[in-house]
């Protein structure tokens, strides 16, 4: 899976799972019957986002990133949208996250620890005799 395709699946996952957090607080007064579908269809979405992505990546790498996404989006919209204010310490915390994703996103993963991790899968003992 490329590069390109990665980052906009796990943008893709982030955003339905933001959308979900938006129309919990937007549609939280309304009967559950409404707003429970629509929540479900968004978390839905970005869980089989999540799992395409999943399949082709590291585990830990991918949701740092998704999650820091999620955080980052969720904030902007919070802001923009809602109109929610925060102070001076609250918004460093959220340069903080944007600054570690940076930091994840610049390196190339490590070929021999992705080896490492095949292998070590490769050498578990199987639970056939239990």
């Amino acid at each position: 899976m490329s590069t390109v395709l990665v980052v906009g699946l796990t943008m893709g996952s982030a955003f339905f799972f933001m959308a979900a957090s938006w129309a919990m607080k937007v549609f939280g007064a309304a009967p559950l019957m409404y707003s429970l579908p629509l929540v479900f269809l968004l978390l839905g979405l970005g869980g089989w986002l999540e799992i395409e992505v999943l399949k082709a990546t590291r585990l830990g790498y991918v949701m740092v990133l998704m999650l820091s996404l999620e955080l980052l989006m969720t904030f902007g919209v919070a802001c923009v949208v809602l109109g929610e204010q925060y102070t001076i310490r609250e918004i460093a915390g959220v340069a903080v996250i944007l600054g570690g994703m940076i930091l994840l996103s610049t390196g190339k993963p490590s070929v021999e620890g992705d080896a490492a991790i095949v292998d070590a899968s490769q050498k578990m003992p199987s639970i056939e005799g239990v």
